[in-house]
């Protein structure tokens, strides 16, 4: 999918204030990517990044690292309140599935197998 259908189709859905019309055409690949595995959700990259113990910060912050879905669902304690409830709310519908659901999950191709989720991040972290 080329960024500018991905901004057609996610935005302004999308609420993590990206910037994809920066980008170089064929310079990043958007793709809808489907996860069944846990091991493979938990590895994704997903919109948060943190300085040290501190989660939330800016995207363009140059001291910020990138967490995975699995970091951030080890962290949520760390997260505000209204961000932990949402997380939490998702974790509370998701407990009574007996397999993680199938979902189609809009992603950027980092290259070598990585992914930047583009949206979902509450849910995946939820699973």
């Amino acid at each position: 999918m080329s960024n500018l259908d991905a901004i057609t189709r996610f935005m302004p859905d999308i609420r993590m204030r990206l910037h994809l019309d920066r980008l170089k055409p064929h310079s990043a690949h958007t793709s809808l990517v489907r996860i069944d595995d846990h091991e493979r959700l938990g590895a994704v990259f997903s919109a948060y990044r943190r300085v040290g113990r501190r989660v939330e910060t800016a995207l363009d912050n140059p001291l910020s690292i990138p967490m995975t879905v699995a970091e951030v669902a080890g962290m949520l304690d760390t997260f505000s309140a209204s961000n932990r409830a949402a997380f939490l709310d998702y974790c509370e519908k998701l407990k009574h599935e007996p397999v993680l659901p199938l979902w189609t999950l809009p992603a950027y191709d980092l290259g070598g197998g990585q992914l930047f989720l583009l949206d979902g991040n509450h849910r995946a972290v939820a699973a």
